[in-house]
């Protein structure tokens, strides 16, 4: 046991002269880099990470979304002078859906865009309203 004192008494004062050491060299490489200076000349675009892809993003067109064509109006009901269309009642003349109404019959209704006309029929759903004649 003695031995391992000695020797760590000894070699204590050689760690502490290596570590002197190692803090001055790292002391002078400070004070090196301190007196370094940038020069204002240097290009900084040389520098730019982005540099090399900035011709592609400047071909690179904008995504354009698919215009998805409306859908043509459904016609339910035709009551005197108006018509029920996706739920909304309408006179001949007012607009639906980018449509304008145009004219009413008993079949269905008229509607343009635009130059181009189109004819919606009525929807018939069975079993939603029965009449009955006569008596119960």
């Amino acid at each position: 046991m003695r031995r391992w004192v000695m020797l760590a008494v000894a070699v204590i004062p050689l760690a502490a002269e290596v570590d002197r050491q190692k803090v001055s060299q790292i002391v002078e490489k400070m004070e090196a880099l301190q007196r370094v200076s940038i020069s204002p000349d240097i290009d900084f675009k040389l520098y730019d990470p982005f540099r090399r892809v900035a011709p592609l993003i400047e071909k690179a067109q904008p995504v354009k979304k698919a215009k998805l064509p409306r859908p043509v109006p459904k016609l339910t009901a035709v009551m005197n002078d108006r018509a029920l269309i996706d739920g909304r009642w309408v006179r001949v003349g007012d607009r639906v859906g980018g449509y304008r109404l145009v004219a009413l019959s008993s079949a269905g209704v008229w509607i343009a865009k635009g130059d181009k006309r189109r004819f919606l029929p009525l929807l018939k759903r069975h079993g939603l309203l029965k009449i009955k004649d006569g008596e119960p």
